[in-house]
């Protein structure tokens, strides 16, 4: 437990001293969701259960894609849509390659400007990304297009069998097994990513440093994962009791003032955007120090292999 209290507070004291790079983790949200790997089995389940996925046989029905077919050839404004949202997609995907570089470099625990408290600045960061962006891209794509294409898998049952019960639990089964390489696949790349941008590395060896790291530490790859998907959870529930806290006395005020229907909705308004806003900040405080949090450990295990607080327990070390 001592090595992650030490992860934890080093990571924190850096994210509170620059707070440049809580920009940084509000971008790297737009990639990775919430940024937490078991995050990944809500939003695979999601995509798999919508009727609106192309995960879904629905999705491809002849007379949704002739609609959509139709439209799009009728006018040239879904193509001008179509060319300024795929450029809008390109620059944001560029800014958080950029971020997730200036992150990992930031909280790199062997760069002097950082035990030197000196700010990180977004200079840095892109002066930095010119020689790790286009590795750094390949290496998310890659484990994005793994992930996607091991969440494919798991819906085939629902293309190919017929409409019984047995097709949904078989895509069921697939899913559970399947989510969870899932989730190996976004620990092995982030590990990759952070070999591209501390070593230097090719991509093929970065990839193979990760497995390598990986496949040696699993049990603390995992616990790290399972904290930070606990620690999120608990942040949103205090995120939602300090917005009814501060808000509670000016409830209370809006009921002496108005109606009891008045007051009812101005509270419910005023609660919903201090619950917002008290949410937006916290998550980019969460996504900026977890993301530190896998640089850090990152760091340790290249030192040599750790071993996970549930081993040492089961061997009463």
């Amino acid at each position: 437990m001592k090595l992650y209290k030490k992860i934890f507070r080093q990571s924190w004291e850096i994210t509170k001293t620059h707070k440049s790079l809580w920009i940084f983790g509000f971008f790297v949200l737009f990639w990775g969701g919430k940024g937490i790997d078991l995050e990944l089995f809500f939003t695979q389940s999601a995509l798999l259960g919508s009727n609106n996925s192309p995960f879904q046989p629905q999705f491809w029905q002849m007379d949704r894609l002739g609609e959509g077919w139709h439209l799009f050839i009728s006018s040239p404004t879904p193509i001008l849509m179509i060319i300024a949202l795929i450029t809008c997609v390109a620059f944001l995907i560029g800014i958080i390659m950029i971020s997730q570089i200036g992150l990992i470099e930031a909280f790199d625990p062997t760069k002097s400007k950082i035990n030197n408290r000196k700010k990180y600045s977004l200079e840095q960061a892109i002066k930095t990304s010119e020689h790790h962006i286009l590795p750094v891209l390949e290496a998310n794509m890659l484990g994005r297009g793994v992930a996607y294409g091991l969440l494919l898998l798991s819906a085939l049952p629902l293309f190919f069998l017929p409409a019984t019960n047995f097709r949904l639990v078989l895509s069921l089964l697939l899913f559970l097994f399947l989510v969870i390489i899932t989730i190996v696949v976004s620990l092995v790349t982030k590990y990759a990513v952070n070999a591209l941008v501390l070593e230097n590395l090719t991509l093929g060896k970065a990839f193979h440093r990760a497995w390598n790291i990986f496949s040696k530490n699993i049990g603390i790859s995992l616990e790290l994962a399972f904290m930070m998907f606990i620690t999120f959870f608990l942040i949103n529930i205090f995120d939602v009791l300090v917005s009814v806290v501060v808000t509670l006395p000016l409830g209370i005020m809006f009921s002496a003032i108005f109606s009891a229907v008045t007051a009812y909705y101005i509270y419910n308004v005023l609660l919903l955007v201090t619950v917002f806003l008290v949410t937006v900040v916290s998550v980019v405080l969460f996504s900026t120090w977890h993301f530190g949090n896998w640089t850090l450990l990152f760091s340790e295990l290249t030192k040599g292999q750790k071993k996970a607080k549930i081993h040492r327990l089961l061997k009463g070390e």
